[in-house]
């Protein structure tokens, strides 16, 4: 027998025979845990939105305006409080999401507030191979963006000296962690979640990251020169290059999970991608592991604020694969 008969034979063959066992991701993804992901994905909408534990907060924010506002608000309210009690005000900054920028510079140029004492740390910051930062110029440089998106919208005598701008490169990788402690360190820690799980650029690979079933070796990792994921790279290209993944930069430099571990707060601002839909919600759900880095959000302090649509984006595909994996012989 030949043709689309003996095709769907075979099919049906191979069907009977497959196991669970043999259902594996794709080499790069290193969570393969596959009954923790369906308990993820197939939890309702209220269920998502419940806090796992006393550390960690899920807020659902209505709409983007408001998400934005309110994300820009957290940033100036904290720039406030440590101005009135005289002490300097240590972040650590993400570029994604980032239309809370422009807004939080309104703010700061209407409340005439100075920025003298703050000190900001990017998180992460694009590379070449070679371990060269890309030229500021690069039109999707963090550094870019913060100046040119951030600071000039912000009056000129309310800025920060420069050099309390700081940035993972190869001349300050080594020593970022000590810049951070020896102003007294992070007193929050802003940021997203990436599809692959990584906070900053911290993604779940091995070679990268050191034993990723290794929690406590993980959690003292700090800044480094890094190859990103596959994931990462898909995912910047549909945010920033159009879905021109050839373009996507595919090295950075990146604080380490021990400056997430060691800020005083954390707090995650997931704006409604639908690649995010899934992976917010292992990482307040999830089991604890470096596969998924941003479950480490679970530990300590930490929220993480999402617009409605990823509270109730539960895909019936997930059941669907759901079920047909559970009718699969062990």
């Amino acid at each position: 027998m030949t043709g689309p008969a003996a095709a769907a034979g075979h099919a049906m063959r191979m069907r009977c025979i497959m196991k669970r066992s043999d259902w594996k991701p794709p080499e790069f993804v290193t969570l393969n845990d596959l009954d923790a992901v369906f308990r993820v994905c197939t939890m309702s909408s209220k269920e998502v939105i419940q806090s796992p534990n006393d550390n960690l907060k899920i807020n659902v924010i209505a709409r983007p305006e408001a998400f934005y506002r309110r994300f820009a608000k957290s940033i100036f309210k904290r720039m406030v409080a440590a101005r009135q009690e005289g002490r300097k005000f240590v972040a650590l900054l993400p570029v994604s999401p980032v239309k809370q920028y422009p807004i939080l510079a309104d703010m700061i140029t209407q409340y005439r507030l100075p920025m003298d004492h703050c000190h900001l740390f990017l998180m992460d910051e694009y590379a070449l191979p070679d371990g060269r930062l890309v030229p500021e110029n690069f039109p999707f440089s963090f550094r870019n963006y913060m100046f040119n998106s951030f600071l000039l919208f912000v009056d000129k005598s309310l800025h920060p000296p420069l050099d309390q701008i700081y940035t993972p490169g190869p001349d300050t990788v080594d020593r970022y962690a000590d810049m951070i402690a020896a102003l007294g360190g992070a007193e929050v820690a802003y940021g997203g979640i990436g599809w692959s799980g990584h906070l900053a650029f911290i993604d779940p690979m091995a070679n990268e990251w050191g034993d990723l079933d290794d929690m406590d070796a993980f959690l003292n990792q700090g800044p480094r020169f890094c190859h990103l994921s596959p994931a990462t790279t898909m995912q910047t290209s549909l945010r920033a290059f159009d879905s021109a993944f050839p373009l996507a930069p595919s090295h950075a430099y990146s604080i380490g999970p021990a400056q997430i571990r060691d800020a005083a707060f954390r707090s995650i601002w997931c704006d409604g991608y639908p690649w995010q839909n899934f992976i917010w919600r292992y990482a307040a759900h999830g089991d604890v592991t470096a596969h998924v880095p941003a479950t480490m959000l679970q530990l300590w302090p930490s929220e993480i604020n999402i617009m409605p649509d990823l509270a109730g984006m539960r895909s019936t595909n997930w059941s669907v694969i759901r079920d047909y994996y559970k009718s699969l012989p062990e």
